[in-house]
């Protein structure tokens, strides 16, 4: 059998390790938010600036092409009719 006061100590270990885990899980919790946040900002910062340079990037090239003279182009199918018939005149 185990004294008495060695229970007492075993017990008030027990209940300061619980304590310190504890405390210790909360920590590692804050640091782990902390620096998801901190990924989080610079994931953020670094996805602003592609679009950016992207941005920067389109504008360049739609300077760049186009039609001369600066037209519009519109893009479509077409097809080439052989025998027409003129439906606005009326026949003599």
């Amino acid at each position: 059998m185990t004294p008495a006061g060695n229970r007492i100590v075993r017990l008030i270990q027990r209940v300061f390790a619980a304590l310190l885990a504890a405390a210790l899980l909360v920590a590692g919790l804050i640091f782990a938010t902390a620096f998801f946040a901190v990924a989080a900002v610079f994931a953020l910062g670094f996805w602003l600036w592609i679009q950016w340079r992207l941005r920067a990037a389109r504008r360049a090239a739609g300077r760049e092409s186009g039609p001369p003279g600066g037209g519009t182009i519109i893009e479509g199918e077409y097809r080439v009719e052989k025998d027409t018939t003129r439906i606005d005149r009326t026949p003599d």
